[in-house]
């Protein structure tokens, strides 16, 4: 008897349910239509009104020589087109219906018809005829205008707008008969929490256990294997450059993404384990090995898995996966060990060229260590001034003298001992110091140059690598005014190198930055010109002064014909948009005299000169001081 009541009270919720949904969706389907009718009549009428007023624009601009023929002839053909639109279309009927608005459209079409011939064969020295077009064009803007106010204002649509009202009020009322019907169901099924447990352990997006699950999991795993003195595998998985698909592709792509790797990997692990998905594109899969079973067949299932074409409805995808293991009781016993375990073994194929798969091994931890010190220990150098600059002169090539010097960031740490720019960089980058070491070089090199100007060489500058980071943070300008402030140097001395990569991020947002520095003064050069992505386009919207050909093209000036084609081609783009080409990277006498007759005349490398510290550098320096004054 209570089941019986039970499914009469469910059945009656639901019908009183039902009923209130068809009259609240049928009110609001009738107030949709009435609000897009309004809608639909007050921007045809707009757009009617815009194209008059268009073409009325446009023989003003012919009459001033402001605009050609063609462009009038456009406007006057929109104009006539959106006219037969509206006397002909079927979504335009809600506009013709509106008092006087379809004589006036058969009126104003005859009106073009008689204008036709008139309009093309007009050109701008029909001022006369222009003005008469005008005039009688001045009533039916006066008429369309009227027209255009009517369909916000006029007594129609107030008593649409009633209606609406009216309409909205009713749907309130089965609105509120639809909560109270939704709140019968809900007491009625309050048991019914099958969902919300689903919801609580599994990852929505992909239906695999998330990471709360999975602790759960792992945890009964380790008991069980701890009883039964048996393995277990764990599996980290991240997806190279996912983060590239979402921000390219767009993230609904990324999603689809994420659901087929979520398959795929349900489908490699069947009943061998569990796959759970911890965060953004990291998942995890934990395998129960059978005695004397490893790890290496399933990590190939899954990779290869992995690895095969994603097909999406605009193209495919092929992902990257690297993946990083960790045994259970080999690597640790605890599920916090053995996930980190896996995933420094996972950070480890990320970074090897060699394979996308690898099992821990105990000194793998070693690099990340030794790059958690470096962070330390460059912290601790810039502050302390422990880092140092070299320089590399610049000459022309015609004379061989120095134009400018390159300052070039050195460490040689107590504890490491030489550290590789690049490797400083990285470091930096990673570890929030991207923007205090760009600020210790720009203020180092400013402050040294000032010191060499002092001594008879006011025509130097020098060049200053920019990290990726600042440029994009926008913080360039302010620590530029810094350096340039606390040497008491001119803006014109300071030549800041942008690499490809670091200046095409956006180019709106580059070009603004750009030039903001421009306007300071400072130069700028695109350094390794012709290895990241930039386009011609490019270089005509970003207003460098100097472009620096990348050694690539250097190696095979003397043996390829076509690099010499290119490079004279790219010598005599620069300088028809005024800039001035530097090449890199000579390491022979027949590079340099090519380069001067290709109209090179800027150049470094190791001919010329090697990177050196500030003492040797005061000696080539010196040394072109005492020659120009010999020769003066």
């Amino acid at each position: 008897m209570k089941r019986f009541r039970l499914f009469l009270l469910i059945a009656i919720a639901l019908i009183f349910g039902a009923s209130s949904l068809y009259s609240y969706n049928r009110d609001l389907e009738v107030v949709s239509y009435v609000s897009s009718t309004i809608k639909s009549i007050g921007w045809e009428s707009s757009e009617l009104e815009i194209e008059l007023l268009k073409f009325d624009q446009a023989l003003t601009g012919l009459a001033a020589s402001m605009v050609e023929e063609d462009e009038v002839e456009l406007h006057f053909e929109l104009l006539w087109s959106r006219i037969d639109s509206l006397l002909l279309g079927e979504v335009s009927r809600p506009m013709r219906e509106q008092p006087g608005v379809l004589a006036l459209l058969r009126e104003f079409k005859a009106q073009l018809e008689q204008w036709e011939e008139r309009v093309y064969a007009l050109s701008s020295d029909d001022v006369a005829t222009i003005k008469a077009l005008r005039q009688e064009l001045s009533e039916y803007r006066t008429l369309v205008r009227e027209v255009n106010v009517d369909t916000f204002s006029g007594e129609s649509v107030w008593r649409q707008l009633d209606m609406i009202q009216d309409i909205r009020l009713r749907s309130n009322l089965y609105l509120a008969g639809l909560m109270l019907s939704g709140l019968a169901m809900l007491i009625l099924l309050v048991r019914e929490n099958r969902r919300n447990w689903r919801l609580a352990y599994h990852d929505v997006l992909t239906g695999l256990h998330n990471r709360m699950s999975f602790y759960h999991l792992i945890a009964s795993d380790l008991g069980q294997a701890a009883r039964e003195r048996s393995q277990l595998a764990v599996y980290m998985i991240d997806l190279n450059g996912f983060k590239a698909v979402n921000d390219s592709l767009g993230h609904e792509v990324g999603d689809r993404l994420l659901q087929e790797v979520a398959s795929r990997l349900r489908d490699t692990i069947g009943r061998q384990g569990v796959a759970a998905r911890l965060g953004g594109d990291e998942f995890v899969v934990l395998q129960r090995l059978k005695p004397d079973e490893g790890p290496e067949q399933m990590a190939a299932l899954l990779w290869q898995s992995l690895s095969r074409e994603v097909k999406l409805p605009d193209g495919n995808l092929s992902p990257h996966a690297c993946i990083g293991i960790s045994l259970y009781p080999d690597h640790g016993t605890t599920k916090k060990e053995l996930l980190s375990h896996a995933d420094t073994a996972m950070y480890h194929a990320k970074q090897s060229s060699d394979s996308s798969v690898q099992l821990f091994e105990f000194g793998l931890n070693e690099p990340r260590v030794r790059r958690q010190k470096l962070a330390l220990a460059l912290e601790a150098a810039i502050e302390h001034d422990h880092l140092e600059l070299h320089y590399q002169p610049i000459f022309d090539l015609r004379s061989e003298t120095v134009e400018s010097v390159e300052a070039l960031l050195r460490w040689n740490s107590s504890e490491f001992g030489a550290i590789s720019p690049l490797e400083i960089i990285d470091v930096a980058e990673k570890h929030g110091l991207a923007q205090r070491l760009n600020r210790w070089v720009l203020l180092k090199a400013c402050r040294q140059l000032k010191r060499w100007k002092l001594s008879e060489r006011d025509g130097l500058k020098v060049n200053v690598n920019i990290s990726p980071s600042i440029f994009k943070d926008g913080e360039l300008v302010a620590t530029i005014r810094e350096a340039l402030d606390s040497a008491s140097l001119a803006a014109s001395s300071l030549v800041l190198e942008i690499t490809e990569d670091t200046s095409l991020w956006d180019t709106a947002g580059s070009l603004d930055r750009v030039k903001e520095l421009r306007q300071l003064g400072v130069e700028i050069a695109l350094d390794d010109f012709g290895t990241g992505y930039s386009s011609f386009s490019h270089l005509r919207q970003l207003p460098f002064n100097k472009l620096k050909l990348d050694k690539s093209f250097i190696d095979d000036l003397a043996s390829d014909t076509r690099a010499v084609s290119l490079i004279r081609t790219i010598i005599s783009l620069a300088k028809s948009l005024d800039m001035v080409v530097t090449a890199e990277g000579i390491e022979a006498s027949e590079q340099m005299e090519q380069l001067n007759r290709l109209g090179c005349h800027l150049g470094q490398g190791y001919l010329l000169a090697k990177p050196m510290p500030v003492d040797v550098m005061e000696q080539v320096l010196l040394k072109r001081t005492t020659s120009m004054h010999g020769e003066t």
